[in-house]
């Protein structure tokens, strides 16, 4: 069965299904590791990873950052012409920043945390 969310059918979450398939090993009986302090276990592993992967991402923005002022230069210059000097950007203005857009997406190619082939 689907959840809601904003009115309307939704995939069902990780913590969803796993707790229905838990409970359904249990009513057939079946010999599982399925629990909740499995699933706390796994959630956790989730957040550390999460956490750790987009702190490596940012950390290597930085530094890019760092190493090429002259593309953040260019890359402030376009926020400013995009959100003017009373706003910060927000995701309506994507389209409007290519540029930074790009950068953005070419720090996470280069500082990939996956191994390279």
């Amino acid at each position: 069965m689907a959840e809601k969310e904003n009115g309307e059918d939704a995939p069902p979450t990780f913590i969803t299904s796993y707790l229905k398939e838990m409970e359904r090993a249990k009513t057939l009986g079946k010999n599982t590791t399925l629990c909740k302090e499995q699933l706390r276990v796994n959630l956790q592993q989730m957040f550390i990873a999460g956490t750790d992967t987009t702190a490596t991402t940012l950390s290597w923005f930085m530094v890019y950052m760092l190493i090429y002022p002259d593309i953040q230069k260019k890359m402030y210059e376009e926020i400013c012409r995009v959100t003017g000097p009373d706003r910060l950007p927000d995701m309506q203005d994507k389209i409007s920043l290519p540029y930074t857009s790009a950068v953005i997406m070419e720090s996470q190619r280069l500082g990939s945390i996956a191994p390279q082939r």
